[in-house]
């Protein structure tokens, strides 16, 4: 959790000319960047700036210029969307605050082509970066990347996300922060250089600084980039014109650190931690004025803080690693809660009136004026896939979806019941009913729903795993074991309970088996009272309709849990409705074979729990998304990982694996 705080200072009306640089003009005077007789905090006696230095020409250290040609990387063409599969730790919005590109903890990235919940986040095929940018060139966007080894990688994406070209960039030294300007991406390098890097890949120089100067940090806005300078404690900004990458003008000594510093949209202001750690500063670069110092606060909650940026040109945003986000004027101390749980300081970004930031899987948009909104999905991936004519019924455990033949939702069915957001632990039983558990004014209950009806009817227990071939359900027993009930599609009731104990005291794991695929066995049962490394196996079969018996129970050696042992006696298999296919999940992998057990392909299984064959022969694979493929080959024809999209008043807490949607 952190805090987020909006400093609103006061409206200052400023002429299109004031706000303009002086940097695209190199004969202007640096000492007269910005005017400030129109502006309130401007000084009425400006202090003395040092001798103003026009532009010059790029300055090239050894081997710092040398012409690396990009490397293209090829791309699939492919538009796939997709939920984060962790949280969002890295982030970068164009400045018009339309487009945001984002990387999760495990470094998978997603494209956004909009922030208003009506197009859902792409799958962006990119070397697992630690940092990002997003620039905009006519109607493309380029993407750049930095991995942890500080390389860079460029994506040209069309504006749906399509990648257009990759390119890998050999630069001199490895790279320690990017952004990005109207033309160029710029850089600093880890021996503190700057370069920059144009959108088809080459190298337009380097900087450095003066002898005795520390090029701390660069900030960017509006186009225009500013180096944070530290000579000898004294820390001054010195204007870079990223075009043509050469020095501009000297700002005056400045009462802020280096390291972490915001410029206004005007840039006529930054922000950053004062020079004694004790407050944020507000500085004005033309007269080194502090125009602000607010928030004062001992030492170590400083430590943690930083500027986000400024929203407007009055109004910054600030926060406080590990709390709450929350927004306070600075004018009338009104405190407004945000409710986001930010992902650490990169995964921020103050751009055109508001807040962007990663909400775990999502995206916060935060304005000082009104609470923030959530652009995400509500749905990860389902536990439970059943095909129904032409269509699917999905969950995830908390919510059913309609789905149609390509993964897409067609329906949300709101479950009933006076708590009708807090379902959990929902399995799929047939075409109109699920069982699940909900809150109650009496607790937590489970019942068995029909979803035609919107209807629920109380039932007992909650089940562990449900068996579509057989329709038996299992449950946990009072005793040791499990309890295996029938359900009757038909009348849509359950039958009664029958127990299986394993007269021991200890752990155990319950695996539903197709009896085709399975020996006949309906149910293996895995239980363990010592960790020995030896587990009692329990295999059960069905007698008559309602009832089940024990045929066969032995000690075997395992070296994993007991649900792996499970899983590699009887992995995850499939067999087509008139027997000619039969699909395989083993080992993270599955494997089509014919009638006659003869090998058709193999393919990676990219986070697959489970698969089933619909009425018309299509092979489907769910867990980390969902996914139909080629018969023939073993490609992948449909995909979807990410369900219930939109733009929401309240934060989603859903994560969901993607691995079938970032597979080749």
């Amino acid at each position: 959790m952190r805090w987020l705080f909006l400093l609103a200072a006061c409206s200052c009306a400023s002429s299109p000319s004031e706000q303009a640089s002086s940097i695209a003009d190199p004969s202007a005077v640096p000492a007269k960047v910005f005017a400030t007789a129109q502006d309130p905090w401007a000084s009425p006696a400006p202090a003395p700036v040092a001798t103003p230095q026009v532009f010059g020409a790029p300055i090239s250290l050894a081997g710092g210029t040398t012409t690396v040609l990009p490397v293209s990387v090829p791309v699939s063409g492919r538009v796939i969307t997709s939920i984060h599969a962790s949280v969002i730790v890295a982030l970068a919005v164009t400045e018009d605050a339309r487009v945001a590109i984002s990387a999760d903890a495990v470094r998978s990235v997603r494209l956004w082509p909009s922030l208003d919940g009506k197009h859902e986040p792409v799958v962006v095929e990119m070397r697992a970066p630690a940092a990002l940018a997003l620039a905009r060139s006519g109607t493309e966007l380029i993407a750049a990347g930095l991995d942890e080894a500080g390389q860079l990688e460029l994506v040209k994406l069309t504006a749906s996300g399509e990648a257009v070209k990759r390119l890998t960039i050999d630069t001199a030294r490895p790279l320690l922060a990017i952004h990005a300007t109207p033309s160029a991406f710029i850089a600093l390098r880890d021996d503190r250089a700057i370069t920059a890097v144009d959108f088809v890949g080459g190298s337009r120089g380097v900087l450095v600084a003066e002898p005795g100067e520390h090029i701390a940090a660069i900030a960017v806005r509006s186009g225009l980039v500013l180096a944070m300078i530290d000579r000898d404690g004294e820390v001054r900004g010195r204007w870079v014109e990223p075009g043509a990458l050469r020095w501009g003008a000297y700002t005056p000594a400045l009462a802020i650190k280096p390291d972490h510093v915001a410029l206004s949209p005007d840039t006529k202001r930054a922000a950053g931690i004062a020079r004694d750690g004790k407050a944020f500063a507000i500085v004005d670069l033309a007269t080194e004025r502090t125009l602000a110092r607010p928030f004062k606060s001992a030492k170590p909650r400083m430590d943690r803080a930083r500027p986000i940026g400024f929203v407007s040109n009055t109004t910054l945003a600030i926060t406080f690693a590990g709390n709450d986000l929350t927004w306070v004027s600075w004018m009338d101390g009104t405190n407004k809660r945000a409710d986001i749980e930010g992902n650490g300081d990169a995964a921020f970004a103050a751009v055109d009136g508001r807040v962007i930031a990663g909400a775990n899987g999502a995206l916060a948009i935060a304005r000082p004026e009104e609470g923030p909104q959530f652009v995400g999905y509500r749905m990860g991936g389902p536990a439970s896939l059943r095909s129904v004519g032409d269509r699917y019924l999905a969950t995830d455990g908390t919510s059913v979806v309609e789905l149609d033949r390509r993964f897409r939702t067609r329906l949300v069915y709101e479950l009933p019941g006076e708590y009708k957001d807090y379902w959990y632990g929902i399995h799929i039983l047939d075409a109109t009913h699920v069982i699940g558990t909900t809150q109650t004014k009496n607790g937590h209950a489970p019942f068995l729903v029909d979803l035609s009806a919107a209807t629920a009817t109380s039932v007992k227990g909650t089940p562990l795993a449900y068996e579509p071939s057989t329709g038996i359900l299992a449950y946990p027993s009072k005793e040791e074991g499990i309890e295996l009930v029938a359900y009757d599609a038909a009348t849509g009731t359950l039958g009664p309970p029958v127990e299986f104990t394993t007269n021991i005291v200890g752990r155990a794991e319950v695996k539903l088996l197709d009896p085709k695929l399975a020996d006949g066995h309906v149910a293996a049962l895995a239980s363990d009272d010592n960790g020995d490394g030896v587990a009692l196996l329990t295999l059960i079969r069905r007698a008559k309709p309602a009832t089940f018996e024990i045929t066969e129970q032995k000690d075997v050696k395992r070296a994993a849990d007991l649900a792996s042992l499970l899983d590699r006696r009887f992995p995850r298999s499939a067999r087509a409705a008139n027997g000619s296919l039969t699909a395989v999940l083993r080992d993270s992998r599955i494997t089509l074979r014919d009638a006659h057990g003869v090998e058709r392909w193999t393919i990676a299984a990219a986070g697959a729990t489970a698969l089933l064959w619909t009425p018309s022969g299509e092979l489907v694979a769910y867990g980390a998304g969902i996914a139909r493929f080629d018969l023939a080959t073993g490609a992948i024809l449909d995909r979807q990982c990410g369900w219930r999209f939109g733009l929401w008043d309240s934060q989603p807490f859903v994560f969901g694996a993607a691995g079938l949607c970032e597979a080749p």
